[in-house]
């Protein structure tokens, strides 16, 4: 017999303050979640840490670890969102606009 897995979407007050919506706070939630959980985590707080030591804008210089890879259909499916991906990767847009999330293209492989 199969264990069912329950989903968790979490609106934290302080997420929806600062993103001003509801959607964008569970989105930046979930990304929160992941970027606790990828292998070079530790070497990513470090980094963060010493760029506030140096006082230096994040823009400065790329961005090393702590990098996810997160489909908009995945990020829908996990948050029960319930939107489509063109929906998903606007409200990212918008995350990366306002400096609480950076994209980029995967650098191992140029087509994704």
């Amino acid at each position: 017999m199969q264990t069912k897995v329950w989903k968790v979407a979490v609106v934290r007050e302080e997420l929806v303050v600062i993103t001003g919506n509801y959607i964008k706070a569970i989105l930046l939630n979930q990304l929160i979640y992941w970027s606790k959980r990828v292998k070079d985590s530790n070497l990513y707080f470090l980094e963060e840490k010493k760029r506030m030591q140096l006082e230096r804008d994040s823009d400065d210089s790329p961005l090393s670890y702590g990098w996810i890879y997160k489909k908009a259909e995945e990020l829908s499916e996990e948050t029960m969102l319930n939107l489509n991906e063109k929906t998903i990767r606007t409200y990212l847009k918008e995350l990366d606009d306002m400096g609480y999330i950076a994209q980029r293209r995967n650098p191992k492989y140029k087509w994704d």
